[in-house]
């Protein structure tokens, strides 16, 4: 190949040279020649020809430029990625910070920007989010009642005003499914054990399940919608409390005070699941139960929980 290769290259020239220009007008002829029932050209079959070529040439340099392309959106996606990781990561040590100034605007300031951030990112930043508001109740949580009934001396601070604590109990409850997939992950479980939520009050459509709620102060709170399945109403304050067309599947609901409490058509919940609470209140009113099914009123009947006979009243915190 090599040996008729070098003895095309040397008798060409010299042949072109010797026949010029009777080559180009034959190879000029042969492109004007058509040929076929549709009478293409030669020189079109060859321009044909030649663009496949340069398309198939093209094929990997496109293909080449598509990877570059895609690894450099992926490093500036992940530059970006540790930026805003980086930022949020900055939010959250401020916003914590907030939550225990002395003014009330930087507070409540701190308050949405925890509650964006988990939003944002709920696998990274819902649970400590959760951790550093729900600890925010342990300023606002009563003093500690001994069996007597009298306070101790004893008593946690109460830094946050009433609105506050509002806004810090509705944030809480605004859960969505991702938020809730990152506590099963993380293995935890919202707890706000004697903390007092001040009323009026009214909760629409938060998802409380699975929360810890013992001991707590919920009286004369509307809810409206709420989630409470699998959460634990153990020796709370309900009295006057509203629940309307919630769910309380699962619920742990034992020496509670309901006077005057509210349960209209709760999915999940009985006039037999209320039956260990009490009215702790010699003229307190009974409670209103309609049934989630049938819509009708049903009786509700008390019978004191052991753990609420002693001497300590059902709903106080101890």
């Amino acid at each position: 190949m090599v040996v008729l290769a070098a003895a095309v290259a040397a008798t060409l020239p010299p042949y072109l040279v010797a026949t010029w220009p009777a080559p180009l007008e034959a190879f000029w002829a042969w492109l004007n020649r058509g040929h076929g029932a549709d009478g293409v050209t030669n020189g079109a079959t060859l321009r044909d020809l030649g663009l496949i070529l340069l398309g198939l040439m093209a094929l990997p340099l496109l293909v080449w430029r598509s990877i570059t392309a895609h690894r450099q959106a992926a490093r500036q996606f992940r530059q970006l990625e540790s930026g805003q990781r980086g930022n949020r990561y900055g939010r959250l040590q401020d916003a914590a910070g907030m939550l225990g100034a002395d003014s009330r605007q930087e507070r409540m300031a701190a308050m949405f920007v925890l509650d964006e951030l988990r939003r944002e990112d709920p696998a990274a930043y819902h649970v400590p989010v959760m951790r550093l508001l729900t600890a925010c109740f342990e300023d606002t949580r009563g003093p500690e009642r001994p069996p007597n009934g009298e306070p101790s001396a004893a008593g946690g601070g109460n830094i946050y005003t009433e609105d506050e604590k509002r806004l810090l109990f509705r944030t809480l409850g605004a859960r969505d499914d991702r938020m809730k997939r990152a506590e099963r992950a993380a293995g935890y479980h919202p707890e706000l054990r004697g903390a007092r939520i001040p009323a009026p009050l009214s909760c629409h459509f938060l998802d409380f399940s699975g929360f810890d709620f013992a001991k707590m102060d919920l009286s004369g709170i509307r809810f409206e919608g709420c989630d409470f399945s699998r959460a634990g109403l153990d020796r709370c304050g309900l009295r006057h409390c509203a629940f309307f067309r919630g769910a309380m599947k699962g619920v742990h609901m034992t020496g509670n005070a309901i006077d005057g409490a509210t349960f209209h058509r709760v999915e999940g919940l009985s006039p037999r699941r209320l039956k260990h609470n009490a009215y702790d209140c010699e003229d307190g009113r009974p409670a209103a139960f309609i049934d989630a099914t049938t819509g009708e009123e049903q009786p509700v009947d008390v019978t004191p929980a052991p753990e609420a006979a002693g001497g300590r009243t059902a709903a106080e915190p101890a």
